[in-house]
């Protein structure tokens, strides 16, 4: 018998072991998920039929099945295509079971490989219909989700660019340190404990460091054929006075000077990955991988589409870290019926949460006619009676007195959400519900720091470089090169 789905008031569980793969030695080679998804005829072949190319197109190629080959490989825990080919070239068992008769070239898989990034949706798709056929036997998975960034690395360099005639005001001297990961991680996560209007501006200052993401305006892209006859592109971008050049042209970029300073001191070049962690299985629901210079707050809608898209559900709450505690990512939430399960950010004239005549400190809403405290009843989206247009709708939370001491007491009132929309939740903080996610989320971003993780391969390259270790140890390597970068900037205090 199926679990009824769930609803706000549902304490939030987990299947304890659904994503503990190591303990099953039976299923942790890629080749015994291969044989598994081969199985599978409803969810392989629609992959199979999409990245397949028609007849007449292309030189006839070797038999065999990239995509599995591709699954293979990104199943394996590996970054770089180089090693991983390495270790399974010389086993043709291995590639019988991708369908190939003999194993192809390095420089076969590569390009084969490259070929196969322009099907995301394709893969995506595969995803979702395995996602959808887990929520038959348990319909809670999606349902609550976690979301937490981490800094993903490119091999592309960044550097000096600027040419003979044009203004440079030191050629000898012109370099920017490149930060380690953990460098960068904790750079960003002091600049989230700011205050949310402190943080709003293009440049956000943590202690005499003035962070400052490279914008598309400064940049441009530009096109160039190799030695090869290839088309490539590389970012060029004007910071501190001088031209730099990143290979990488996909990449964002973050500038570190010291105080005002237009000099810049250090960078840190390449990719926020962010997973949605469904509650349940814990396993991730979607990942995106997103540009540097964008904050997490900006993608943030992005990602719960691509996860709502892949469960086929709106989940009820998602818990995050302080980046994400901003106005607007309550309101994009409660405008979809979701529940933030964020820590408290200040703003300028709110350092913390304080009670008023209309709700607590806590966001709970106070009843209207005794003041005491009140029960949720509901929450959803109403006729919007200001706008012209029926179709337009808002969010309301509707809510009774819990101890009545009159008639009055007793009727159910509401309260829009957009009075306060980081304080007045679909699912109040005094719930279980939010309390449950606010306490695991802790442990969930433990385990998404501790544990190295697979990134999406980019495969010019294979630029993408995950982050191993917990960005608060203060002996990872990226604070010793920030100490140097920054001499007598007293960054750790």
């Amino acid at each position: 018998m199926t679990p009824p789905a769930p609803h706000p008031r549902t304490l939030p569980f987990e299947l304890v072991g659904a994503g503990a793969f190591s303990e099953h030695p039976d299923l942790a080679p890629p080749i015994a998920i291969i044989t598994l998804l081969r199985s599978q005829r409803a969810i392989w072949q629609p992959l199979r039929d999409a990245v397949s190319e028609p007849d007449g197109w292309h030189r006839p190629r070797m038999a065999g099945w990239w995509e599995l080959a591709y699954l293979a490989f990104l199943a394996s825990g590996e970054v770089d295509v180089q090693p991983w080919y390495a270790r399974t070239h010389k086993s043709a068992e291995l590639w019988s079971v991708y369908g190939f008769e003999t194993v192809p070239s390095y420089a076969t898989v590569q390009r084969h490989f490259a070929r196969l990034e322009r099907f995301e949706e394709a893969f995506a798709a595969t995803v979702t219909r395995l996602v959808h056929g887990a929520r038959r036997h348990e319909p809670a998975i999606g349902a609550w989700l976690h979301v937490d960034s981490t800094e993903a690395e490119t091999h592309g360099q960044f550097r000096h660019d600027c040419k003979p005639g044009e203004p440079c005001t030191n050629r000898r001297r012109a370099r920017a340190r490149k930060l380690a990961p953990g460098a960068a991680r904790d750079l960003r996560q002091k600049a989230a404990a700011l205050d949310e209007d402190t943080a709003a501006g293009p440049s956000v200052r943590v202690g005499d460091v003035t962070i400052t993401p490279v914008s598309d305006g400064t940049t441009a892209i530009i096109d160039y054929v190799d030695a090869r006859g290839t088309l490539r592109s590389y970012r060029r971008s004007r910071i501190g006075g001088h031209w730099w050049r990143a290979n990488d042209a996909d990449a964002g970029t973050r500038v570190y000077t010291k105080g005002s300073s237009t000099t810049v001191k250090a960078v840190w070049h390449g990719y926020y990955a962010t997973p949605a962690i469904d509650h349940v299985t814990g396993l991730p629901v979607t990942c995106r991988l997103h540009a540097a210079n964008i904050n997490e707050d900006r993608f943030y809608p992005a990602i719960i589409d691509a996860a709502t898209r892949t469960s086929g559900i709106t989940p009820i709450a998602v818990a995050g870290d302080r980046g994400y505690s901003l106005t607007s990512v309550y309101a994009f939430n409660t405008r979809r019926n979701i529940a933030s399960v964020f820590p408290w950010r200040a703003r300028t004239n709110t350092p913390r949460p304080v009670a008023t005549t209309e709700w607590d400190e806590h966001g709970v809403p106070r009843c209207r006619h005794c003041g005491g405290g009140t029960d949720l009843v509901w929450h959803g989206l109403v006729p919007d009676a200001t706008r012209n247009d029926p179709d337009r709708t808002k969010p309301a939370l509707r809510y009774r007195c819990a101890l009545p001491t009159s008639t009055a007491c007793t009727r159910v009132q509401t309260i829009s959400p957009a009075k306060e929309w980081r304080r007045l939740l679909p699912i109040w903080r005094t719930h279980d519900t939010y309390q449950e996610l606010r306490v695991s989320h802790d442990a969930y971003e433990r385990a998404h720091r501790a544990q190295p993780e697979q990134r999406r391969p980019v495969l010019e390259g294979d630029r993408v470089v995950p982050l191993v270790g917990d960005a608060s140890d203060v002996d990872h390597p990226g604070f010793a090169q920030l100490e140097e970068a920054f001499a007598d900037v007293a960054l750790l205090e």
